[in-house]
């Protein structure tokens, strides 16, 4: 009656919905497992039976009584096919009676004439699959079977080979002779059998309340099984498929037994042979840099990305009723508002915050159809401040009715240090630079650090060399510190460019990386410019006279635009020709190179030259004898001292 309680109780628990993410091996609350109808047979007379539950079937191999022999086996539409490499993971629980329990079970792989109908009673240390315990006895083990064993129970004779009184897990061929040590003497005849590679649990007992781990790999083209228990040793058996099972095609499951001595033996699979092969898989970036941070440091509030997959590749059946179960260890947060779904195309669909809850996650994917289909689910989580360094391991779990996946453990530390921060004064701007500028363009910024003494500031221009400037004191501590980059704009070429800067603090943590974009543009302006100075002249008394001023002085263009650009020169008055007395000149003229006059207005531009861009940046502008300014004075000007102001443009033109 009590234990009908207990499992009452433990229903009761299920059904309000407690959350059960990644299940660690050695615990003894029953993990979460998939369904087992029209997947496991009992043959009749057989000891075993599979009990349904929500959140796992558990295949009990034998119930905690005395005397019990247990067998159960695969329906024939889940057979193991040998020709191709497969898996299985299941969880195994040996009651918890520790040095009273006996005997244990043993996984078998079998092509037994009797095929999922196979069952064998007698001596319980035989587990319901090997031969005789009696003196050059042979006949009565599963046909055509390879075992791996659970004993939960030493026996002096059978296993007299191995070290007394301890559990052990070992493999062997149960219906071939060299599988038994047959020993006669005086004293009387006995059989041991000889176990295949034992290994020995990690504690004293393999019944010990606990559900533990047990995995099994095929490689096809090696033709050998591998088998790991908990986090004990991979064990490794080559196989010869014919010479054992005389078929590539067999059955698979568990036989038990108990005898005077009793425990329970009981089974929760996550994923059988061949039915379907999906994978869960996990990756964790660094926000910023996009780099994985697997077995890397992080350091406290960076933003970190979680990207998870559940993938189906082949099998019988869809995945169905698949929900993404993760906790994410404590010392990151969730950024809330950041779930979603990544489609195939790359295009992310929000999902429901409640899918996260108190750290954990559980996502409902759905059924996952047989045409290699794939779910993808992203996140950003932030690092915590930690008073010393941990390392922390990430897993997912998906979580189906016929299969269940882990992602394989990612790990990183989160440091104790803090990294910097380093913001640009034009952060993810434009900074426009000219080539030939007159001073050294500046790059403005700031930096703060919590907790280091000092920082080194680095930065790069596109895909040249990293510089490094002067040690930065953190002096005081976590408030922002300026700097100034001076560039060398003539290395720089015409163009867009990209410039990125980081700092590195006394400790190694490095800080985020910020950016700008440099637009140097190339220069056109006047190099030099000459001086007009006109003689003293008379007035004229009875017509117009041209008095001439030539270029007393060289006229040079600075252009540094680069190969298709042009330029056009022009003129115009800025200031006319007016007398301290208030008096004016009107007529003042440009005069070209074969002498003609062009009056200069102050409305106007009037064109003088064009040009193009040449090899030199620098351009001198040869000017003819006849080239220059010139004034028209007429009878009716006032004498006295004029002066004026003539504006020469430079404009930018398309070659």
């Amino acid at each position: 009656m009590k234990r009908a309680w207990m499992l009452f109780l433990f229903a009761f628990v299920i059904c309000m919905g407690m959350p059960v993410v990644s299940y660690a091996s050695g615990e003894s609350t029953p993990p979460e497992g998939i369904k087992l109808k029209d997947v496991l047979k009992v043959p009749q007379g057989a000891n075993s039976s599979v009990t349904e539950a929500e959140n796992q079937d558990i295949a009990e191999i034998t119930a905690n009584k005395k005397n019990q022999v247990g067998a159960i086996w695969n329906l024939d539409g889940y057979k193991m096919d040998l020709t191709k490499n497969f898996k299985m993971s299941m969880y195994l629980n040996f009651g918890n009676k520790g040095k009273r329990a006996a005997d244990g079970a043993a996984f078998v792989m079998q092509a037994d004439p009797n095929k999922n109908d196979a069952f064998r009673t007698g001596d319980s240390a035989r587990l319901g699959v090997w031969d005789s315990l009696s003196y050059k006895k042979f006949g009565l083990a599963i046909k055509h079977s390879f075992a791996v064993e659970f004993d939960t129970h030493y026996d002096s004779k059978f296993d007299s080979m191995l070290v007394k009184d301890r559990n052990h897990i070992a493999w062997g061929y149960p219906d071939q002779e060299e599988t038994y040590k047959d020993e006669w003497s005086l004293l009387g005849s006995s059989r041991s059998l000889i176990h295949g590679d034992p290994v020995f649990p990690n504690g004293d007992y393999l019944s010990d309340g606990k559900w533990h781990l047990f995995t099994v790999n095929w490689d096809a083209d090696l033709s050998q099984l591998t088998y790991k228990f908990d986090n004990l040793r991979d064990v490794h058996v080559p196989i010869d498929v014919l010479k054992t099972f005389g078929t590539r095609q067999v059955y698979w499951g568990f036989t038990g037994a108990t005898g005077t001595q009793f425990s329970e033996s009981r089974a929760i699979f996550e994923e059988l042979p061949g039915r379907i092969e999906g994978e869960t898989t996990e990756r964790v970036f660094d926000t910023r840099s996009k780099k994985p941070v697997d077995e890397g440091d992080v350091y406290a509030d960076e933003m970190l990305t979680y990207e998870i997959d559940t993938s189906y590749f082949t099998g019988q059946d869809d995945w169905k009723n698949i929900i993404l179960k993760k906790r994410l260890n404590e010392f990151v947060s969730h950024v809330a508002g950041s779930l979603r779904l990544v489609g195939e195309d790359g295009e992310e669909t929000s999902l429901d915050e409640s899918y996260f809850e108190d750290n954990q996650l559980q996502v409902p994917l759905g059924d996952l159809k047989q045409d290699g289909a794939k779910k993808k689910i992203r996140f950003e989580v932030r690092s915590h401040q930690v008073p010393e360094d941990h390392t922390v391991t990430e897993e997912a779990t998906s979580v189906g009715e016929n299969l269940i996946t882990h992602s394989s453990p990612v790990t990183y530390t989160i440091k104790s240090n803090v990294a910097p921060v380093v913001k640009l004064r034009n952060s993810g701007g434009i900074v426009d630079i000219e080539n030939l500028g007159v001073q050294k363009p500046q790059i403005l910024g700031g930096w703060t650090d919590p907790d280091s003494d000092w920082i080194n500031l680095y930065y790069k221009i596109d895909d040249g060399e990293l510089q490094k400037l002067e040690r930065q004191e953190n002096n005081p501590k976590n408030v922002n510190h300026n700097f100034s980059i001076d560039l060398n704009s003539e290395n720089l070429k015409l163009g867009v460019h990209q410039m990125m800067v980081y700092a590195v603090d006394k400790e190694g943590a490095k800080s985020n990386v910020d950016k700008l974009v440099l637009v140097v543009r190339g220069t056109l302006k006047f190099a030099e410019l000459p001086n007009f100075k006109f003689e003293l002249s008379e007035i004229p008394m009875d017509k117009s006279t041209m008095i001439r001023a030539k270029f007393a002085e060289k006229m040079a263009i600075l252009d540094t635009r680069g190969e298709g650009s042009g330029w056009n020169l022009k003129a115009r008055l800025k200031e006319p020709l007016a007398s301290k007395e208030g008096h004016q000149i009107d007529q003042f003229y440009y005069l070209d190179e074969t002498g003609v006059a062009h009056q200069l207005e102050q409305d106007n531009l009037i064109q003088i030259r064009s040009g193009k861009t040449a090899d030199s940046p620098l351009q001198s502008l040869e000017w003819g004898e006849k080239a220059g300014l010139g004034i028209e004075l007429s009878p009716a000007n006032y004498s006295g001292e004029y002066s004026g102001t003539v504006e020469w443009v430079l404009e930018d033109t398309p070659a």
